[in-house]
């Protein structure tokens, strides 16, 4: 871990998901403490301070594409199971720009050009009543502003292939 605020990538869960890892940046108070602690490979913050303890768990998935049947539902169950807040992906491959929600999960994503690559990011349903801010710069780049506090948080997903 460097500085306390990233995991390792490629790491693996309890023999599942391979592409799951998680990134955390956050600028806390100036009275606060942070404390990263990886578990699994999604990034557990601890922010204590005078505002009381908040958690949030952030992870990445490069899931490859969201064409074949049932990819959302699986990715559901993992981030449930993995007990992630907000959730970003790559390659989903979509051909049009969507902002949908199913089962309580909102997830915003840009249009793949000609089916590749393409970006989303999945919020739990607390984290997505909170969204101040959708930019859809491209279909590599994806821009999420939340309300927190003490400060807003900006969720980027980005994808930049090898």
């Amino acid at each position: 871990m460097a500085n306390g605020l990233m995991d390792g990538p490629q790491a693996r869960v309890n023999g599942g998901a391979k592409n799951l890892t998680g990134m955390v940046g956050l600028i806390p108070p100036k009275s606060a403490d942070l404390v990263g602690n990886s578990i699994g490979s999604a990034q557990n913050l601890r922010l204590n301070g005078r505002y009381g303890k908040k958690h949030m768990r952030i992870g990445t998935w490069n899931v490859r594409t969201m064409q074949k049947r049932g990819k959302l539902e699986n990715i559901k169950r993992e981030m449930s199971r993995n007990r992630l807040n907000i959730l970003g992906l790559s390659e989903v491959r979509w051909k049009e720009s969507r902002d949908l929600t199913s089962d309580g999960v909102r997830m915003i994503c840009t249009a793949a050009k000609q089916g590749q690559g393409g970006v989303a990011i999945l919020l739990d349903r607390k984290t997505s009543m909170r969204v101040m801010k959708i930019v859809l710069q491209n279909d590599r780049l994806l821009l999420v502003k939340i309300q927190a506090e003490p400060a807003d948080l900006v969720i980027i997903q980005v994808y930049m292939p090898t």
